[in-house]
């Protein structure tokens, strides 16, 4: 998948890591190829690196569930936002 390929690297030995503009890339490419449950792991792979999301981050991933019809899944985003 083109989502795969574009994941972000690993923090480099001197613990420089992809900031949240790169993630949100990655997360938006992986919407426009309609894989939105793709842009969700980067999305949590993303947190787990200890990223903060921004407000794009979560439009981009509502908005790719929107799209697809689930929106009980973007719902579902937009009630962790809430919560975040």
């Amino acid at each position: 998948s083109p989502c795969v390929l574009l994941s972000p690297p690993p923090p480099n030995k001197q613990g420089i890591q992809p900031e949240v503009r790169t993630y949100n890339t990655i997360i938006t490419a992986c919407n426009k190829s309609g894989k939105p449950e793709e842009g969700l792991k980067i999305y949590e792979r993303m947190v787990a690196a200890g990223v903060k999301a921004s407000a794009t981050t979560y439009t981009a991933l509502i908005s790719a569930y929107g799209k697809q019809g689930k929106v009980e899944k973007a719902m579902e985003i937009f009630a962790g936002r809430l919560r975040a």
